[in-house]
């Protein structure tokens, strides 16, 4: 288990943890290995774009995979 150290690690685990239904995620875990799959990927790419004004897509998360890369990106 790797901890959230950022805001935004700690912003993001939040919101993987609320789709995902558990209650402490690795930053490197990867979001469909926890058990994700298309249609919550959908609605945390929502999430997260509604959270930090962005315009990510599915494919950023296919892309990236866990916490820690798309808090770098």
């Amino acid at each position: 288990y790797v901890a959230p150290e950022t805001d935004t690690e700690q912003q993001l685990a939040e919101l993987w943890s609320q789709m995902l239904r558990l209650e402490q995620i690795s930053i490197r875990s990867n979001f469909f290995e926890l058990g994700g799959h298309s249609l919550l990927a959908m609605q945390l790419i929502s999430k997260i774009n509604d959270a930090f004004e962005l315009e990510l897509n599915v494919a950023d998360l296919f892309e990236l995979g866990d916490i820690a890369s798309m808090a770098e990106e």
